[in-house]
């Protein structure tokens, strides 16, 4: 059966919230040692390794996303969580596709697509995405020469379950191509997560670790890829808003601390806000994040702008459409 979003304002839930599902709190413990074994990995590989390649990797393409601070590990009813978490399409109660564009700094442009398929044997998930932007060669004295564009390309499948009822896993594979200049480096790398929803309360949990392959390319550049573990939680307050807080351990980087917030006025407008909360400038807005969302089932669209500083502002805007309903899951 559709669930819209009138009906899930009568049921007195969010209108993409997830369903509490019934269970011990073994799941609790599946996501925590996910966790911990995934950051103290990323951590082991930070000290041993220099800076990581496929740097557009850690660019979320998702408006909703976005505008929330990226804190997004442990959100569940959105197809565009895959990215974040691989477990969690399998909390969809229907099939979602998403397109999403992106306005960046410097003329670099990029769309994606997802789409996420929930089925008796779990969620099948697709995504792909490509980032594109031009250039100049230029001579020692900087005088501008013949164009040339450069290229990122990722493409990624996955499969996410239900495990006795209180837990999702999810997998994926991703393959990702970068050419910049005359240099085009391709990998192939592999995100694995955990998702649970503590029964009886509104507290979801959730984390991943993306990017596992290995540091050589299979062109002609070697760069590592950009490991990524991730942990964070979702806390809903009555019908309409949701908190949301993710800590993110990067191969190259120190660890992140996001947050964001939304609030539905009514059942079909949405109100964003993120805050990266380790690295918040208030002069120039760096680690604030805002956005928009609508919704009129079966139709969503998100809207999302983050300050970059001196490089200016960054647009996102995403649509999405829910169709039929998921079987029921054996």
């Amino acid at each position: 059966m559709n669930r819209d979003l009138v009906n899930d304002k009568q049921q007195k839930r969010h209108p993409l919230s997830f369903p509490l599902i019934k269970g011990e709190y073994k799941g609790v413990a599946v996501v925590i040692l996910l966790h911990f074994s995934s950051l103290a990995f990323a951590g082991i590989s930070a000290k041993q390794s220099g800076e990581a390649g496929f740097s557009f990797l850690k660019i979320p393409m998702s408006a909703r996303c976005a505008a929330m601070g990226q804190a997004f590990t442990a959100m569940a009813q959105d197809a565009q969580a895959f990215e974040y978490n691989p477990a969690a399409p399998a909390s969809l109660d229907e099939p979602q596709f998403w397109f999403s564009h992106l306005s960046y700094f410097e003329d670099i442009n990029a769309e994606s697509a997802n789409i996420s398929y929930p089925g008796r044997y779990g969620a099948f998930s697709m995504h792909t995405s490509i980032f594109h932007s031009k250039d100049n060669y230029r001579d020692r004295s900087g005088t501008e020469g013949a164009e040339f564009r450069n290229q990122q390309l990722l493409f990624s499948a996955g499969h996410s379950v239900r495990l006795k009822s209180d837990i999702l896993l999810g997998g994926s594979v991703k393959f990702v191509s970068e050419k910049l200049e005359n240099d085009e480096t391709r990998n192939v790398a592999a995100d694995f997560g955990a998702f649970y929803t503590i029964p009886k309360t509104p507290i979801s949990m959730g984390a991943s670790i993306q990017n596992i392959g290995s540091d050589g390319g299979l062109g002609s550049g070697k760069r590592p890829l950009p490991l990524l573990a991730r942990a964070g939680a979702t806390y809903l307050i009555g019908a309409k808003t949701l908190f949301a807080v993710d800590a993110v351990q990067p191969l190259d980087e120190e660890i992140r601390f996001n947050s964001g917030i939304e609030y539905w006025a009514g059942s079909f407008f949405a109100v964003r806000a993120g805050f990266g909360l380790d690295r918040i400038v208030l002069e120039d807005y760096r680690g604030v994040t805002a956005g928009l969302g609508f919704s009129r089932h079966p139709f969503k669209i998100d809207y999302a702008f983050i300050p970059l500083s001196s490089l200016g502002m960054s647009h996102r805007v995403s649509l999405g459409i829910t169709w039929g309903s998921a079987p029921a899951a054996r």
